[in-house]
């Protein structure tokens, strides 16, 4: 059981007591389970209303149970059910990419200009220290919504004081977390990563660092002491800073600053555990952050899993057309006249001088 998380293990076994059910009262066999049975199942969870990612993770499940009771799988690649999922998701089509609300530098500062006290830790309430404190580890560091905050039922350790600490390597300052049990690394005891503090002249004081030494000095006479080893991000009454009290400040704020966001339907989105992280992505993308630092601080292995974190604006998008426009302008100093094919994908133009 110790192969999965226990809040993945609940849903497979959710997923699989599903297809008990279904098999029961029709009188068929569960495991192991036969192609057209499988089918029939998956067909009946449509009428659940469930999306196709939830339906695959069911399918996850009845395969991991049928390998613990030492069944082998044999339908990963049936062509009866691999046809169903595709017709289940053309039934049922979700958004390519779950829109994430970016909180990015610029955004983050302009949001801590509203805290009275900002940005000096000592004159801030005590809350509005800690979410800019969390806010800048998250985003420089940039950490999962998991990694910093916690949930009720997250599976996932509270990030500890234990676990973060602050270097000074001259000329360079930085926070140090340790990730404990980094997800999709399993067997790694814990993943380092880093948040840089910025130059003093640009950060506006949205700087990890200080916010960071400046909650922890200020919550000795605010959080009553209940742990040698406390959250790193702590309320006041002593507890782990949570994704509620994250989410719910920064939505506060966007509110009085009056700002939202919308997809490209028209419907409206909320920031999430992942708004940091992605304003990461955001920011560094447009600065010009080569990708492999933006994977290396991300944690990320291939660019497909940096995809669901990024974030084009119309802005961009139109700079994009104006480049290529101006570009192709500059390079044109005759006429192309015709072109021969470099390989089965690529027509290599040639110009007539």
């Amino acid at each position: 059981m110790a192969a999965v998380q226990p809040t993945t293990l609940r849903t497979y076994r959710c997923g699989f007591n599903s297809l008990l059910s279904f098999c029961d009262a029709r009188g068929l066999r569960a495991i192991p389970v036969d192609a057209i049975t499988l089918c029939a199942w998956l067909t009946s969870l449509k009428c659940r209303h469930l999306k196709p990612k939830s339906v695959s993770k069911y399918l996850a499940g009845v395969r991991h149970f049928h390998l613990l009771q030492g069944s082998p799988w044999l339908l990963k690649s049936d062509p009866l059910v691999t046809m169903t999922l595709n017709a289940l998701r053309s039934l049922n089509p979700t958004s390519d990419l779950r829109l994430k609300v970016p909180l990015t530098f610029d955004l983050l500062l302009r949001l801590c200009r509203l805290l009275p006290g900002w940005p000096v830790p000592h004159r801030m309430d005590f809350d509005d220290l800690v979410w800019a404190a969390a806010s800048a580890v998250a985003f420089f560091a940039a950490l999962r919504g998991g990694e910093f905050s916690t949930y009720a039922g997250s599976s996932r350790p509270v990030l500890r004081t234990s676990h973060v600490d602050i270097v000074d390597a001259a000329p360079a300052r930085f926070v140090r977390v340790r990730i404990v049990g980094p997800k999709g690394r399993p067997g790694v005891g814990f993943a380092a990563v880093f948040a840089a503090s910025p130059p003093a002249s640009a950060s506006g004081g949205f700087d990890p660092v200080k916010l960071l030494a400046g909650h922890w000095e200020e919550r000795v006479p605010v959080v009553p002491t209940t742990s040698s080893d406390p959250p790193a991000f702590q309320l006041r009454d002593g507890s782990a800073v949570t994704r509620d009290f994250m989410v719910r400040r920064t939505s506060h704020l966007l509110k009085r600053e009056g700002i939202r966001f919308f997809t490209p339907e028209g419907d409206e989105i909320t920031p999430g555990a992942a708004s940091w992280r992605t304003g990461y992505v955001s920011s560094a993308m447009a600065a010009n952050v080569p990708d492999s630092t933006i994977r290396t601080q991300a944690r990320w292995a291939s660019l497909d899993s940096q995809r669901p974190y990024t974030f084009v604006t119309p802005a961009e998008i139109s700079r994009g057309s104006a480049s290529i426009v101006i570009h192709a302008a500059a390079a044109i100093d005759g006429s192309i006249t015709g072109g021969r094919f470099a390989s089965s994908t690529v027509l290599e133009h040639s110009a007539h001088r």
